[in-house]
Formats: C-alpha cells, structure tokens, sequence
C-alpha cells in the first residue's frame, strides 16, 4: 500500500471530529513525526521556545525518551492547557511512553477534556488519540488531534444548573451586545413575573434592572443596579473566576434572599453566564448556626465571652507571646460583696451590676486586650504586650473608676468595689500556671480589705 495514500485514508477521522482544532501524528515505534499533507496546525501552537521549554519541571520521566521533534509537539500543546492537574495528565497519556503503555493494554482510543488557551481565546478541547499498526512495516502509529467542545460543555453547565431545580433564573448575556441571548424561567420567577415569559431581545441592564427595582427597596435597588452592570462583572471576573452578589427581593407575603454567580461561559463569543438561586433557608439556617455558636462562647447576660470563648482566644495569645517573646500579664477581677447586693435589692439589681460593669470593662479594654466573664461576678483579663507594672497602674485607674460609678436601679444608687490579683506570664511555664498565679493574688487581696489590686 502506498504510505502517502494510507495516511490521506486516515484523516478521514476528521470528518468524525466537529470543530477540528489540530492533527498530528506520531510513528510511536521510530519516536518521530510524521508530516501529513493538508493537515491542520496543532491548535494554533507554535514550536516551543525556552519559556515552554520549562515544562519539563513536571518531571514525567518520558518525556527524557522521546525525541526533540515529538516532545516539542507535546510540551507545546501541555503549555496551552490551563488547569496544572490536567497538564500533568495530558502529559503522562500523550507522550510517547504513555502512549506506548496504552497499546500495551489493550487501549487504541485515549481522550482527554481540557481548558486551554488557543489563538488567545480560552475554549475547553477534547483531545483524543487513536492508536493502531501500519500494516506494511508494522510500526504503532498515533493520530493525535483535538477539537472544540466550548458549545457542548456550555450545554452541559447549563443544563446541569436547570436540572439541579436550585437555579430559579439562569441567562446567558453577551457583553458585546449587552443581551440576553438565553434565559430560563423558574414557575416561582414566572408567578412574580409573568410578562418575562414571551419576552425577547432583553437589554440585561435596563430591562433587568426595571424587573428587580420592583421587588427591591429604593436604597438597595441602587446598590443592586452598580453591582450588576456589566462594567461592575467585568472588572470583578479579571480577579476572580465566579463574581456573587446577593439582595433581597420583598414579595407581598414573604422577603426572599437571592444569589446572583456570574463567570465566563464562552470567552470566544463574549458570553457570561449567570445563575440566580434562592438562598433564604441557606442563610436563615447559617445565621441560626452563627447563633448557636456564638451563643455557646458568650455569656449570655452580659455578652463578654465566657470560659469556652475565652479557652480559644487563650490559646491564640500564648502562642503569639511565646513566639514573639512579648510579654503577657493577666489579672482576676471580682466584685466585693455581691451576695449582699442580691441580699439587698434582689438579683435583678445584681444582674443590672453584672451588665453596667461588664460594659464598662469592654470600653476599658478597647485594645488592650481580652475580658471575660469566668463565673458569678468574677472576670478574668488578658493584656498581651503589656509589662505587669503597667498593667497593674491600668487596673488601679479602673478601680478607682468603679469606686465612684453609682449604679441606678429601681429608685436607689448602687454603689460598688473591686479587687483585682494580676501576675506576669513566665515564658518557660504555662498559662495555666500564671492564671492560677493571679487568682491567688486576687484572693490575698480580697482577705486583706477588698478594693485593692495586687500582683
């Protein structure tokens, strides 16, 4: 048979291919290529040059075997594909040694999705080997070629985002024309819009805009408006590959919460895809979840964090501090005769104390550090960064503070003290160590006349 006749026979396979971007193909048994006469370039790509050349950091060890000819022609395409997981992968089924082993199991058609970058356009390919023996010289041959399956694989985004019932809205909006060149409807989206069913040739901005702004309310519909124009997508999906905004749509008998993603779904054409869900028992039940797990590291009578949310804020600080060598003090603090308060005026008024103190020891330690509320009317201090001397002269200006705060409740002034035990954190020992440190001092000083602070 003539050679030249056999090769023409086999690129009838591009009469199976749709949307032909590149041929090749390579004698496995010689390791070399082997031209063939009209056939089409490889995607566009040029031979490779040093940068492509760096490719080889990979570290396929077939790619040592195969010839400069061969290699250049798959380093080549390896360097268009996008994603470094499927490089890694073409590169291991398409070299010669790869495809070799293929053979060898009893495989004579391999195949390979990829995102690639082709004459500047970025497009998804399918590239695909057949393998099979000359006849006459018996040699393993490789036809090589890939083709464009951008329409297929946006068929499948978008059928896929249909069939998963999430999307209520899903439009396809060339940035060209600023049209929406496709859109589906869900029934809920229908019911609120009806007259969006038989229209045609929508303008995504205005007509879009003019639909929600009846469902928004006049600050957010402004807001909505600047994050879903084109200018605002665009600018957003350069840095990103899905830009999200979200808002709230208020229907006669309910307030939903709606999801907008956009992101590329045919670069080539100027397409973008975007799909619109209902997130509103999402974001109840995580704003619940929030709920419970603040609840659980919070005190719930004066909001300060309690013993658990002060475990792991701890846990931060003494890494910190022992990292950085920066000193640390912490100090005890308790309200001196609180029973008789309740005794006195009843726990209401104990529980108003609790809260104005606790409040006034947040704005005291508005960046210097941690408080927290540990049990009853004792409160526990972090200071990182801070000498004991010093921090002990912050408690003592605090102290003084409380002692003159008149608490009102109920027609009476409450009046109240404090003592505080402070200790330096020791970098050779442990936390546990210098707070027990400090609640010793705290009760040195509670046995020894009260409102004081020792350390």
């Amino acid at each position: 048979m003539n050679q030249e006749l056999f090769w023409d026979e086999h690129m009838i396979l591009k009469s199976f291919t749709d949307g032909l971007l590149s041929s090749g193909c390579i004698n496995l048994t010689e390791d070399r290529m082997i031209p063939l006469a009209g056939t089409v370039d490889f995607g566009g790509l040029e031979m490779v040059d040093d940068e492509t050349r760096n490719w080889s950091f990979l570290k396929v060890p077939s790619l040592k075997k195969q010839n400069p000819d061969t290699r250049d022609l798959i380093l080549a395409k390896a360097g268009r594909i996008l994603n470094e997981e499927k490089r890694v992968e073409f590169l291991r089924q398409f070299s010669v040694r790869g495809l070799l082993n293929a053979y060898d199991s009893g495989k004579i058609h391999l195949s390979l999705e990829a995102q690639c970058r082709v004459r500047d356009w970025c497009c998804w390919v399918m590239i695909q080997a057949e393998l099979f023996r000359n006849p006459e010289s018996g040699d393993l041959i490789a036809y090589l070629y890939s083709r464009d399956i951008n329409k297929q694989k946006k068929n499948e985004q978008i059928m896929n985002v249909i069939l998963d019932r999430s999307a209520d809205y899903v439009a396809i909006i060339n940035i060209r024309t600023k049209k929406v060149v496709f859109q589906y409807l869900s029934d809920e989206i229908l019911k609120a819009a009806p007259h969006w069913k038989y229209k045609s040739e929508i303008d995504f901005e205005k007509d879009m805009y003019q639909a929600l702004s009846a469902f928004l309310q006049e600050d957010e519909a402004r807001l909505v408006q600047s994050r879903t124009s084109l200018a605002c997508i665009l600018k957003e999906l350069e840095e990103k590959p899905v830009y999200t905004a979200t808002f709230v749509m208020h229907l006669p008998d309910s307030m939903l919460r709606k999801q907008v993603q956009y992101y590329w779904i045919d670069e080539l054409r100027e397409e973008i895809l975007a799909v619109q869900t209902d997130i509103t028992v999402a974001y109840e039940k995580e704003r619940q979840n929030e709920r419970i797990r603040r609840e659980a590291v919070t005190d719930p009578l004066t909001g300060l964090p309690n013993r658990r949310g002060l475990r792991s804020e701890l846990d931060q600080i003494e890494a910190r501090c022992k990292k950085t060598g920066s000193p640390l003090t912490v100090a005890m603090g308790d309200i001196d005769f609180f029973k008789k308060i309740n005794d006195s005026y009843g726990h209401e008024a104990g529980d108003a104390v609790l809260v104005r103190v606790a409040g006034m020891m947040l704005a005291f330690m508005d960046g210097r550090g941690i408080v927290s509320r540990t049990g009853g009317e004792e409160f526990f201090f972090a200071f990182p960064g801070i000498h004991l001397a010093e921090a002990k002269a912050l408690l003592e200006g605090f102290r003084e503070k409380i002692s003159r705060e008149l608490i009102p409740f109920d027609g009476s002034e409450i009046r109240i003290t404090m003592t505080f035990g402070a200790a330096a954190f020791d970098q050779k020992g442990t936390l546990h160590d210098v707070i027990q440190a400090a609640d010793m001092k705290l009760y040195y000083g509670k046995e020894h006349g009260r409102n004081q602070v020792q350390g």
